[in-house]
């Protein structure tokens, strides 16, 4: 009897360390002290006379929208949802630019809010899109500015 005991405490031991070894999936972290997952959803329109202040280059009129979902984690491969579950995710959703629709998470990379878009290519490989994002919070909500810079 005593054989099978130990036996049987030996798999569950084995099953634990297994399970704690076990590749880390994406999982959603909500904090409300986040201020960039707290306020990023809805609609952002790029402002003309700043995007000229701080570039050179011909102003777009971009038209972004975030939508928190966390059905977009079902559209992640296996693989990135892998690579990017170690980390913690804030936010996870859908982002809609000029009408075409694709699957984010926020991150932070190196302490920095990071927008991770994933961009559908062949068949369930992606391209990954990474931003830095900064959000800056004005006493109304609709006037918040967003930051986004391409790494």
């Amino acid at each position: 009897m005593k054989t099978i005991s130990n036996s049987i405490i030996s798999t569950f031991l084995v099953l634990i360390v297994m399970s704690q070894l076990s590749p880390a999936q994406i999982k959603i972290q909500k904090d409300k002290q986040n201020i960039v997952s707290s306020r990023l959803e809805g609609k952002w329109i790029e402002d003309k006379q700043i995007h000229n202040r701080l570039n050179n280059t011909i102003v777009q009129n971009i038209i972004l929208t975030f939508r928190s979902d966390e059905e977009a984690l079902k559209q992640i491969s296996k693989k990135d949802s892998l690579f990017y579950g170690k980390k913690i995710t804030y936010m996870a959703g859908f982002m809609n630019i000029d009408g075409e629709e694709y699957p984010f998470i926020l991150q932070e990379h190196n302490g920095i809010p990071t927008i991770v878009c994933f961009d559908k290519l062949k068949g369930n490989d992606y391209m990954k899109i990474n931003v830095s994002t900064m959000l800056v919070v004005a006493e109304k909500t609709q006037n918040d500015l967003l930051f986004i810079c391409d790494n």
